[in-house]
């Protein structure tokens, strides 16, 4: 997984130049929509099929099987890769054409930085007004707005595990790409 839209162009290119007719290339990383649209013209330039193939999962998602890949492009090259991309991530879901896996995986890192910091302002309102974290991280897993995500944040926040499990460099890159998108 390479973290950026060059580092993505860059490597994509090489690849294509060696690459043969009728091969597919599959690109895992959150970048830009445009920039995978380039990298799009460039393998049918080379009559390469182009998987959008974005990675969802830190390594606590990992770890715990709930990884996930998100794909888009053309269909018989990605149900070919199905079985590839599931021994990477147990759950794979074919989305559509084009783009529509960066649009996606935009979407869903819009969500879970606006979730993880939600989630932090809330516990700490109520820990100011006096209610026990492991109570209110209990209601709040158990209410209409609780979700793997709240329930793994709760799990660390329970235990002041601050640890770091994307950066927020990356995270900054992913909400430029929101609102490039937007």
């Amino acid at each position: 997984l390479l973290s950026d839209d060059a580092a993505v162009e860059q490597v994509a290119a090489e690849v294509l130049e060696g690459a043969r007719p009728g091969a597919t290339l599959v690109e895992m990383s959150t970048i830009s929509v445009a920039a995978s649209a380039r990298v799009a013209e460039d393998a049918a330039a080379h009559d390469v099929a182009y998987l959008r193939a974005p990675f969802s999962g830190n390594p606590g998602a990992v770890r715990a099987g709930n990884a996930a890949i998100f794909v888009s492009g053309p269909p018989d090259p990605a149900e070919r890769c199905t079985p590839l991309l599931e021994s990477i991530a147990p759950t794979v879901r074919y989305v559509g054409d084009d783009e529509r896996a960066r649009v996606l995986k935009l979407v869903l890192q819009i969500l879970i930085g606006g979730t993880a910091e939600l989630l932090a302002e809330a516990v700490v309102l109520g820990e100011s007004a006096g209610l026990d974290r492991g109570t209110l991280l209990d209601v709040v897993g158990a209410s209409v707005v609780g979700s793997p995500f709240v329930a793994y944040k709760s799990d660390a926040l329970r235990n002041d595990d601050y640890a770091a499990t994307f950066t927020t460099a990356m995270m900054r890159k992913d909400v430029d790409l929101v609102l490039e998108l937007a």
